[in-house]
């Protein structure tokens, strides 16, 4: 019987079928207008196999020239077009004439965001010259695709939030219409056209960098479908300059597997995101390309089919009755879902956080939960500031908003138990709603053996809400003579968790007990908000980690990795100064010189003399014979070919760190001395703390040069094989007195004769300032002192040594976290970076108010993250009623809330005095002495200050409107013959609704304060009214006439 047949099977029988039956065609050339559009079968390499048809008295169309070789085309201005290998892809359709694409250009600014204005690329350059388009803004330009123009639903909310955009994202938006050129269901055209579309958007990006002045290195061409590869193709024409291109599912039919010149690369850009969602409707093909073609391809779910979009089975009763369109229309959905990912990524504060995995199913199976030595991404708009690079995966929820945190569930069977096979289901419930129902076992007849852990991955809301309970239900498998006597009849669990992979909340059951499920029965699971494993145990199934706290509280981490549960650890990019693509390559040839055990815990890159060569120094941990912890420095060599340790340094006990005095730092042991000059002096700071931390561990454990006993497994890296060419060693082992330093400062000035208290007080004063004017990532202690010099004209190099010293106090000062309430730290990156830390100070809430640093530990601590840069025209205000709550969550939690930014001096700053101003009833100036007096170095930018000074207007509004209504006993108003009082509104009382509960209330549209105004009487078309009052700054209006008046800011 048909029930007996393999659902897959089925699936697959039925499709084909339905194509031999109606034997058409979805994809076609130029052909009669009202011929219908049917299926054809599919060649091997997976290309739809295109009609000829003939064009001969088309009406309203231009002509086409017949599909053979070595035809070409020539217009005005574009140039000539051919059919020749590589350009025969589409059917060796050439491209139809400008006219009869007539291509447009619209021009949304900043200026006029709503009113176009329309630009040409000809001889005529008026349009060019009169517009509004800004040079110091991004241009990010929309293509759209097949069956598209620029009325097409999803361009508007795309062109709305691109504009949104502020600081240095900024930009305006050009759209480009071809929609003639792209019509239903003429694809063969459309693919050739694609061509020379194209080249108009490149030579109209050329006219406006010769006349406008115009970078490419601000030009953002996004496009969908046929437009991504029409955004390659207008990259090709300025020499493949343009900043960066965003694929949104690039067509596949005609393009995939086909020559680079005709699709999509990742060449054809300096950063190139691709989001690939549609790659198979049936038998392999979609309407998207499954080919990677970026920097970084997000594959999200998978990349066949999106969660929500009709499957191919529902599409069945309209290929039979040949409704071509709406074949069309239902399998784009999923085609179209990519660019609903990328305008919902512009400005939402939810992250598409995707993984690198071999592919879709071990990623949902629970195998790719950490990032990789590559780095995990952000899918859509801000993919471009991620580390990670190739193939990512995602899910993503069914409907909009389709951005959701990652969920893990983990099904742990008992080892007793005896085997069977069939399929598992796991559903998790909450009071109002099931969250999800997901096969564990991903098939019906698995085999299902003692201790198997199973794992699924899926997406829902970025807020987990109340979790109640869990139903697990086991189907035993069947086969054609019923039970298999030598299976098992049940299932025994020991274990199920629920993990959230973005805040790292986990919801646990059963754990280590022996429950019972019966075949074709299901158990349900009470869940609590506690785990059921040790804390130290990691979650994620990476084998290899890096722990960057070096006590027994262990974060366990990925390599190059944050939190199993989350993008990649920051910690380390931000300590190795250089180019983001080197940085990956060489971590990623380091790791494959590392033991399997070790880990790596600090990598600091180091001045190199000599070109094409970086050198890094690593701090290298493991667990030694004794069961305690042993670290050892190593020197690594990279070079374009090849990686080689040049050095290598056991942290033995008698470990002396100091400064050189000219920026870099001495290490002295045993009978061996080493300079090193780190690349900027943030690299510095950063390895002097992580070498006193290993030496300090080398003290504790008296660790004894040369004792036999511990740092055996140092001789691994000392292996010939893996030693540098005895050159670069030698720089390795440079001595203090021979070639270490750098060469002083030009004689530009002579010594002076100053009072030397005096001179010191000026230095230490003036470093301060310089140190907080400039980017310590990108500049040495030697660039420090010269620009004291300059300030003093004068010659400091008998000063090196205290210069060093007072900055390593001023990075010191500005490095710790500054305690401005009991509950409330301020501070830097550095303290947002460190773990211990954290812990020590009783964090449990950290507030990131930067735009250009990601969360370190998202699994620790939970955040909240303002993004903005630090300029003027940044927008805090809007922000701090929400940062006030949160702060005050801590508080309420009883843990402590760090707020950081970069330095822990502007913005952070800014956010911690608004919060002052509030909670302690403070002015600006009151506040803002509060927090000198405990971080001096705190320095609002201009636009923050005014922000604070307009928040301290409204705070003493808010007070005065208060104090107003505390005054007044009552108001009254008249109902019929009678007045009613009304208690007035105070921070203690609620207005008593008991004689007046059947009046009906209406709010005001008004976002100002508001008062009570009488009315008369109380009927549907009369009712109380509650109006603003008119004040000179907004304020945000209470939900309820029973709101507390304090709540309105």
């Amino acid at each position: 019987m048909i029930y007996n047949i393999e659902e897959k099977c089925l699936y697959f029988l039925l499709i084909a079928l339905c194509i031999i039956f109606v034997n058409g065609r979805l994809i076609q050339s130029e052909s009669i207008v009202n011929e219908p559009l049917t299926i054809d079968v599919i060649s091997t390499n997976n290309v739809p196999i295109l009609p000829q048809f003939s064009t001969i008295n088309r009406a309203n169309i231009s002509p086409v020239t017949a599909n053979k070789t070595n035809t070409s085309v020539c217009y005005p201005v574009v140039g000539c077009f051919d059919n020749n290998e590589p350009y025969n892809n589409a059917g060796l359709e050439v491209p139809q004439s400008p006219e009869h694409i007539s291509t447009q250009f619209l021009l949304f600014t900043q200026e006029a965001p709503s009113t176009p204005e329309f630009l040409v690329y000809d001889s005529n350059d008026q349009s060019i010259i009169e517009s509004n388009l800004n040079s110091s803004r991004w241009l990010r330009i929309i293509v759209h695709g097949f069956t598209n123009n620029r009325n097409s639903i999803w361009i508007k909310p795309l062109q709305d939030e691109l504009l949104k955009l502020k600081d240095n994202e900024l930009s305006d938006v050009l759209v480009v219409d071809w929609g003639h050129g792209a019509k239903f269901p003429l694809y063969t055209n459309a693919a050739s056209n694609t061509r020379l579309v194209g080249k108009q958007i490149g030579l109209l990006l050329q006219k406006l960098h010769n006349m406008k002045g115009f970078s490419y290195d601000k030009i953002h061409c996004i496009g969908h479908s046929l437009g991504a590869h029409t955004c390659s193709l207008a990259s090709n024409i300025i020499d493949n300059q343009m900043a960066r291109i965003s694929g949104l599912d690039p067509a596949g039919p005609l393009f995939e597997g086909k020559d680079v010149l005709v699709r999509l690369d990742k060449n054809d850009a300096k950063f190139v995101d691709v989001i690939h969602t549609n790659t198979d409707i049936a038998f392999g093909v979609g309407l998207g390309s499954s080919q990677s073609s970026g920097h970084v391809d997000f594959y999200a779910n998978g990349g066949q089919h999106q969660p929500g979009c009709p499957s191919v089975l529902s599409l069945l009763g309209n290929v039979i009755h040949g409704h071509s369109e709406a074949i069309y229309e239902q399998t784009s959905c999923s085609h179209g879902r990519s660019h609903g990912y990328f305008t919902e990524s512009i400005n939402s504060e939810c992250r598409y956080n995707a993984f690198p995995c071999q592919d879709y199913n071990s990623f949902v199976n629970g195998q790719c939960l950490a990032c990789s030595t590559s780095g995990c991404a952000q899918m859509g708009f801000y993919s471009v500031y991620s580390l990670g690079r190739g193939n990512m995966y995602l899910s993503t929820k069914n409907t909009s908003p389709f951005c959701g945190n990652h969920y893990l569930i983990e099904l742990v069977l008992n080892r007793d138990m005896i085997a069977t096979s069939g399929e598992i289901y796991v559903s998790i419930h909450s009071n109002y709603e099931i969250l999800t129902n997901v096969s564990m076992t991903m098939k019906s007849k698995a085999d299902i053996k003692p201790g198997d852990i199973f794992r699924h991955v899926f997406s829902y809301k970025t807020d987990l809400g109340k979790v109640d309970y869990a139903i697990v239900h086991f189907n035993k498998a069947k086969n054609f003579f019923g039970w298999g006597a030598e299976k098992g009849n049940e299932i025994v669990i020991s274990r199920l968790r629920l993990k959230s992979l973005e805040d790292s909340v986990i919801y646990s059951g059963l754990c280590e007990t022996h429950t019972k499920i019966e075949a074709h029965a299901f158990e349900t699971v009470l869940l609590n908000r506690s785990d059921c494993l040790d804390p130290k145990e990691n979650f994620s199934s990476s084998n290899k980690s890096i722990i960057l706290s070096s006590n027994n509280e262990n974060l366990s981490l990925p390599k190059i990795a944050a939190a199993t549960t989350h993008i990649i650890d920051r910690h380390l990019a931000r300590i190795v100064a250089g180019n983001a693509e080197n940085l990956r390559a060489h971590l990623d040839s380091m790791y494959k010189l590392l033991r399997p055990d070790d880990r790596l815990t600090l990598m600091v890159q180091l001045e190199s003399g000599f070109p094409n060569r970086f050198r890094y120094l690593v701090i290298v941990t493991c667990v030694g014979r004794q069961e305690t912890e042993e670290s050892a420095i190593l020197g690594f060599d990279v070079g374009t070919n090849e990686i080689t340790i040049g050095m290598t340094l056991p942290i033995w006990a008698d470990l002396d760190i100091s400064l050189d005095g000219d920026g870099g730092f001495k290490l002295t042991s045993y009978d061996r001395c080493h300079i090193f000059k780190p690349v900027s002096v943030q690299a510095l700071w950063t390895a002097y703390q992580s070498l006193h931390k290993a030496s300090n561990q080398a003290r504790l454990y008296n660790y004894i040069a040369n004792n036999g006993i511990t740092h055996s497994w140092i001789e691994y890296y000392r292996n010939p094989d893996i030693r540098s060419n005895q050159i670069y060693v030698n720089e390795w082992n440079q001595m203090d007195d021979i070639l270490s330093h750098r060469s002083d400062s030009p004689h530009l000035y002579q010594p002076l004769s100053s009072d030397e208290e005096t001179l010191r007080a000026r230095i230490h004063v003036k470093l301060k300032e310089i140190m907080l004017q400039v980017d310590l990532d990108e500049v040495t202690s030697k660039f420090l002192r010269e620009q004291l010099e300059n300030a003093f004209q004068m010659s400091l190099s008998p000063y090196k040594q205290y210069i060093d010293d007072v900055m390593l106090q001023i990075l010191a000062q500005m490095d710790k976290p500054t305690m401005i309430l009991p509950y409330l730290y301020l501070g830097s990156e550095w303290n947002a970076s460190n773990f211990e830390e954290l812990k020590a100070n009783n964090i449990g809430y950290v507030l990131n108010v930067s735009r250009e640093i990601d969360n370190f530990f998202p699994g620790h601590f939970k955040y909240l993250n303002v993004r903005v840069h630090d300029q003027d025209d940044a927008d805090l205000l809007k922000e701090w009623e929400k940062t006030f709550r949160f702060i005050n969550e801590a508080k309420a939690n009883n843990q402590c809330c760090l707020v950081h930014c970069k330095m822990g001096i502007s913005r952070s700053a800014s956010t911690v005095l608004a919060y002052l101003m509030k909670e302690n009833n403070h002015s600006f100036a009151d506040a803002l002495e509060h927090v000198k007096k405990r971080r001096s170095c705190i320095n609002p930018n201009g636009g923050f200050r005014n922000q604070l000074l307009i928040y301290e207007g409204i705070l003493a509004a808010n007070k005065t409107f208060r104090s107003k209504l505390n005054d007044s006993q009552t108001i009254t108003t008249t109902i019929g013959k009678k007045t009613v009082p009304i208690q007035t509104i105070s921070s203690s009382s609620s207005i008593d609704t008991k004689n007046t509960s059947n009046i009906p209330v209406q709010r005001s549209s008004s976002s100002n304060p508001i008062v009570l105004m009488r009315t008369r009487s109380p009927n549907k078309s009369n009712p109380i009214v509650i109006a603003s009052r008119q004040t000179s700054e907004p304020c945000k209006q209470t939900s309820h006439v029973t709101t507390r008046p304090n709540s309105m800011i």
